[in-house]
């Protein structure tokens, strides 16, 4: 029973630590960083990577692709209250002119996915209460851009 316990609580915490995670890195696809200091999302996310993880080693596609894009990927698609993501997504993956050929495949699969976050809202507007509500509930960050230092 205690185990049971220690098991559930653990999930929660892994939980909420991917939660954070993928909110952090759904920000910075947004551009919501210092653009001036750190460029691009992947230099962004090179940044994070160096602040949160290893200072030693540099950030590849592949590797912000297996411990970002992904994890954020799913979180989005388990919690996003938009259904049309999942057809989104779909059509982003097959259409051949997001296919850049001049970049390897990771390239590839992280340009994809952060042209999928663009079309992503995180509000919407309801017209019975008159009010934007959260799609992505990102009230936490309260409009603040992600601080990579």
């Amino acid at each position: 029973m205690a185990n049971q316990k220690s098991q559930s609580m653990e999930k929660i915490i892994m939980d909420k630590e991917k939660e954070k995670l993928s909110k952090e890195i759904f920000l910075i696809c947004k551009g919501r960083y210092n653009c001036e200091k750190y460029g691009s999302v992947f230099d962004a996310m090179n940044k994070y990577y160096h602040k949160y993880y290893c200072d030693d080693i540099d950030l590849t596609y592949k590797l912000a692709n297996q411990i970002f894009l992904f994890p954020m990927v799913e979180w989005i698609l388990e919690n996003h209250r938009d259904n049309k993501l999942h057809s989104f997504l779909y059509h982003i993956f097959n259409n051949n002119l997001f296919w850049n050929g001049e970049c390897n495949y990771d390239e590839n699969l992280f340009k994809k996915i952060l042209s999928w976050v663009v079309i992503i809202n995180v509000k919407h507007y309801n017209e019975e209460t008159d009010e934007y509500e959260w799609v992505i509930d990102l009230s936490d960050f309260n409009g603040k851009d992600i601080d990579l230092e």
